[in-house]
């Protein structure tokens, strides 16, 4: 997809502040986690679906998704996480390229498509470059123990689901470095945009 950038990193590395300081910036960012809740919320096929295949003791007493239950499931199951991927990625994907549409219909640059599992997909490759946010595993599991009042070993085992960061680093066009201080990460996003932008005023000005 042309003009627009591949965004991933590890869990817990910091993308989610990056994301949000790129649009600070003014720049777009099509976030994939909010899509995927969209696609299973009350009512769709995302949601029949899923209930379909795991039962309905992951549904909240609303009758919206209990997250925690179903990750519960995934986490600890390949099969499942497999399965529950190939639900949800065909309706993702549909949805997803409706907001690059909108995104490419506005003047603002540059657009990211903001997603964790680019990498372990593949996927990266159909943008226009890859953009990983990165941590030192160590960091990585602090930062997650602390965000969602997670043992050591349940951290890690989120960690663990997810491509070792050092392959996502190995494939990617730029990396942030989340290891420092959140004002360090915005001076890296910054400069970034810069790039970015100077790539796309290039291209417009090439006959």
């Amino acid at each position: 997809m042309q003009g627009v950038w591949a965004l991933s990193g590890g869990i817990a590395s910091g993308k989610s502040t990056v994301a949000a300081h790129i649009e600070a910036r003014g720049g777009i960012v099509i976030d994939a986690d909010h899509i995927a809740r969209e696609v299973v919320e009350p009512g769709t096929d995302g949601l029949r679906e899923i209930v379909e295949t795991f039962g309905d003791n992951i549904l909240t007493a609303q009758g919206e998704l209990n997250r925690e239950a179903l990750g519960a499931r995934i986490f600890e199951d390949d099969e499942a996480r497999n399965t529950l991927n190939q639900i949800l990625h065909p309706k993702i994907l549909l949805r997803s390229i409706e907001r690059i549409q909108e995104a490419h219909a506005t003047n603002r640059r540059p657009i990211f498509y903001d997603a964790a599992l680019l990498v372990e997909n593949q996927s990266y490759k159909n943008f226009q470059g890859l953009i990983i946010v990165a941590a030192d595993p160590d960091i990585q599991r602090e930062r997650l123990m602390q965000r969602n009042n997670l043992t050591a070993h349940e951290a890690q085992q989120r960690i663990d689901a997810q491509l070792p960061i050092e392959e996502k680093v190995r494939v990617a066009d730029y990396v942030l470095w989340n290891n420092s201080t959140v004002e360090n990460l915005k001076e890296q996003v910054d400069k970034l945009l810069e790039t970015l932008r100077n790539i796309e005023n290039n291209k417009e000005a090439s006959p």
